[in-house]
């Protein structure tokens, strides 16, 4: 190890970072514990170089261990190795193993990290490097490149999933309250973009918001009680008119967006903005009326 440029041993560079770390007010720790008979019992701590050291060596994992080994280490390792040593613990087997598997995953663990220390903070100063990184900016970009065919992407969103439109066909999912959730669906006004809404409210949910409808995966059987849910999902215009202000709001950023991109023009698709804003202030002024006897709601399914 060493400490700007300089090869310390394991004593002399607790000894500095406690100073350093001491100075900067680094490693204060306030907390409410647990003890082993269950008790709870509050200390305060003051681990300056430890702080420091755990700083840096956490942030050369997030480069050079992969992805599981990182998670399970963090979710499922940490966690009981730092109870067991809480707990007295030390000479066990269940030590001895984690332990073992510690000390494999530091194989490749090593590099520069540059920390910034200020008022209590310890904040990452720097570009991480190791000659073990696992990081490729080419990679791990998102524009376009010659490593691999971004398309296939598509192909593994279908398989991952899978599993996610398995669940859905059991049934509607359930809100906070216990009650029906809304299941995707789309809602079209006067040319607008389709808006999604999620089923994702907090509190009591007003009835009339409450409905049902199932959703077709490709070449796959329609759930039992299509059509009942289909009537329930087209008498949902109430709830869509209410929504018809954000509708338009998020239409024309996400119109004025694709524009600046060159991706479409102004009046590509009915995506000019301006039109948009228009329809927006006829529906406010009560210029534009909703005719609630109309279905705009569509399904994302048809029914057989």
């Amino acid at each position: 190890m060493a400490l700007d440029g300089v090869k310390l041993d394991g004593v002399t560079m607790i000894e500095k970072l406690n100073k350093l770390g001491g100075e900067n007010g680094i490693g204060i720790v306030d907390m409410v514990e647990n003890r082993l008979v269950g008790m709870k019992s509050r200390g305060v701590y003051e681990t300056p170089g430890g702080s420091i050291l755990y700083k840096a060596h956490e942030a050369l994992e997030t480069i050079c261990l992969d992805r599981d080994t990182q998670h399970y280490k963090q979710q499922m390792v940490a966690g009981k190795f730092s109870e067991l040593v809480y707990y007295g613990q030390w000479f066990t087997p269940l030590r001895q193993a984690l332990s073992a598997f510690v000390d494999n995953t530091q194989e490749y663990v090593t590099g520069d990290v540059k920390l910034k220390l200020y008022k209590g903070n310890m904040i990452l100063a720097g570009i991480l490097t190791s000659p073990y990184s696992l990081y490729d900016e080419e990679i791990a970009t998102f524009d376009e490149d010659e490593v691999y065919d971004q398309m296939d992407s598509q192909g593994f969103i279908n398989l991952f999933g899978l599993p996610i439109q398995g669940a859905g066909a059991q049934g509607p999912v359930k809100l906070q309250t216990g009650k029906t959730g809304i299941w995707t669906h789309h809602v079209r006004l006067a040319g607008a973009r389709p808006f999604i809404p999620y089923p994702s409210f907090h509190g009591a949910v007003p009835d009339d918001m409450i409905k049902e409808t199932a959703m077709k995966t490709v070449d796959r059987t329609v759930p039992k009680g299509t059509i009942r849910k289909r009537n329930d999902f087209n008498s949902s215009i109430s709830f869509d008119s209410r929504m018809a202000r954000e509708d338009i709001l998020g239409s024309m950023a996400h119109a004025a967006m694709l524009a600046k991109q060159g991706i479409i023009s102004a009046a590509d698709g009915g995506g000019d903005p301006g039109r948009l804003a228009g329809i927006l202030a006829d529906l406010e002024s009560g210029a534009l009326s909703i005719d609630m006897g109309r279905r705009i709601s569509t399904p994302l399914w048809r029914a057989n």
